[in-house]
């Protein structure tokens, strides 16, 4: 049995993909955001809901509950796989847990760049005091035994052991500097059409914790600016956006000479590339924007053109892009239908489930009883 662990809407999809009609296959939904699940696309589907998103994780009778919750519900057995994308969530560290006790298979797919970023170090910077008092309360709150967060460069990661994770599944052939089994597969989707006079742009909050309000309206301004070129203009609101914030930003936004159009909020940006086939998606950093290049939309990374790469995780990304070729615009001129991202192409590899299915059946890697702590 293969189940697969999904935190966002592009989890969920992503994992539809690769279902090819199997009845061997279960859902495990971890919601960080609103998506609706066709429960036939799954022998089972289970849900639970994260303190942690709720913010009420110091509470230590949530924890416990969903702990519980999970244990009464997922009996998981040595021939079965947990696949998961993200290893941010604690409550995805917990569920590894449970499926290394029993020796199963645990398979992790990137989660696009926080992946690349976070597993091309293997030594974390020290620990601030707040990273520290986070992951030792996240131990003890829902007794997650390997829970580790890594430091690299001020941003805070959550790592799962690498000896409880079998393989690693990436779309793109990049560097992994962690101890664990790499493959590449073929990303599902490509989009066929796209239409030279549209762009989109996916919104970011950064100014939740890289800038003030203020700044971040700056930038915002300028960055619909750099697409004028385009006849249409999308705007994607980030999901975690409150509707008073994106009330202010459409204020903001209502004075540009840009004529945007606002995309339905419940559709991801998939959906959005799908339905308006932009030539170009412009972001400041977003990781959506590596799932769009690999559907064919170019990506225009706008946090070097701004100047706001004086951030940590920020040169961390500037790492990844360079070794994956990227060309960076370095005027908003070369934003047009013309640009060319340079990013590596993603052809010639095997599925998801190719891979899935060649690896499930070798030998375990070390038992559970093994696994060392991060710290």
């Amino acid at each position: 049995m293969i189940y697969y662990l999904a935190n966002h809407k592009y989890h969920y999809e992503d994992a539809l993909h690769h279902l090819h009609n199997s009845k061997d296959i279960n859902l495990i939904s971890v919601p960080h955001s609103k998506f609706l699940i066709n429960s036939k696309s799954f022998k089972k589907t289970y849900k639970f809901t994260s303190p942690w998103v709720s913010k009420n994780w110091l509470c230590v009778i949530p924890c416990l509950i969903v702990c519980a919750e999970i244990r009464n519900k997922i009996h998981p057995k040595k021939s079965d796989t947990l696949v998961l994308y993200s290893e941010y969530e604690p409550l995805n560290h917990y569920i590894v847990e449970i499926f290394k006790k029993a020796k199963a298979k645990v398979c992790l797919i990137e989660d696009g760049i926080p992946s690349y970023i976070q597993n091309a170090y293997i030594e974390s910077d020290p620990l601030t005091i707040k990273q520290l008092i986070y992951q030792r309360l996240t131990k003890y709150l829902a007794k997650i035994k390997n829970y580790q967060v890594i430091n690299v460069r001020g941003a805070r990661h959550a790592r799962i052991c690498d000896k409880l994770i079998d393989f690693v599944i990436y779309y793109r052939s990049i560097s992994m500097q962690r101890n664990i089994t790499q493959f590449i597969a073929q990303y599902p989707n490509q989009i066929l059409e796209l239409n030279s006079n549209t762009a989109l742009f996916v919104n970011q909050p950064i100014y939740e914790g890289y800038l003030s309000f203020d700044k971040y309206s700056e930038y915002l301004v300028k960055a619909v600016d750099s697409l004028a070129s385009f006849e249409k203009v999308y705007f994607k609101f980030h999901p975690r956006e409150k509707r008073e914030i994106k009330n202010k930003i459409r204020s903001i936004l209502k004075h540009t000479k840009q004529n945007l159009i606002y995309v339905n909020d419940d559709d991801n940006v998939e959906d959005v590339a799908r339905k308006y086939k932009p030539i170009v998606a412009a972001s400041f950093f977003s990781s959506a924007l590596m799932s769009l290049q690999a559907q064919g939309v170019e990506p225009v990374f706008l946090y070097k053109l701004f100047k706001l790469d004086e951030f940590g995780p920020l040169e961390n990304l500037s790492l990844v892009l360079n070794e994956l070729n990227y060309n960076f615009p370095e005027s908003k001129l070369e934003i047009n239908k013309n640009y060319v991202s340079g990013l590596k192409s993603i052809s010639g590899f095997k599925s998801v489930s190719e891979i899935i299915r060649e690896n499930t059946s070798t030998k375990e890697k070390t038992s559970f009883g093994n696994e060392a702590a991060f710290d």
